[in-house]
Order: structure tokens, then sequence, then C-alpha cells
């Protein structure tokens, strides 16, 4: 997987190509206009797995949070010592 940013006429002039990589290699690209930062083109499948974790409930959000926080203080157990 790489990530590439194009200039907007680039885009429109290889956008087969393009989006054949995205979908065999997973690329993604930022697409500039004037220089600066406009889009992503991303994979569907990507796409679909971004959706996926951002309509995480409240409750799966708040246990990824409180697990970082326990990562953050060393408050975990080594999976050799639940074994």
């Amino acid at each position: 997987m790489s990530t590439y940013t194009i200039p907007v006429t680039e885009v429109k002039n290889k956008l087969t190509s393009l989006l054949k990589n995205i979908r065999d290699m997973w690329d993604r690209i930022i697409i500039t206009r004037n220089g600066r930062n406009e889009a992503v083109i991303l994979s569907y499948e990507e796409y679909e797995s971004w959706i996926e974790t951002l309509s995480l409930s409240e409750e799966e959000k708040e246990a990824i949070l409180e697990g970082r926080k326990a990562i953050a203080k060393s408050d975990v157990l080594a999976l050799s010592d639940l074994l």
C-alpha cells in the first residue's frame, strides 16, 4: 500500500490506471489543486472499513479509549500471564 500525491490534472488523464492501482494494491491517492490537498481516493473496501470504524457505538469507543489509557500507564497483563 502506498500513498501518492497527484495534481487533479494528472488524475483526469490517468484515472483508469489509478483506479486499478487503488483496487489491486490498496494505494491511496491524494489529489491536489493549486498545490493544496483537496481530496483522497481510496478503495471501496478501505472506505467501508473506515465507515465501520467511525460508526462504532459509544460503548465500543469508550472501551477502546480505556484500553489505550491502560496501555499508556502500562496497566496491562501479558497474554502469557493469562494462560
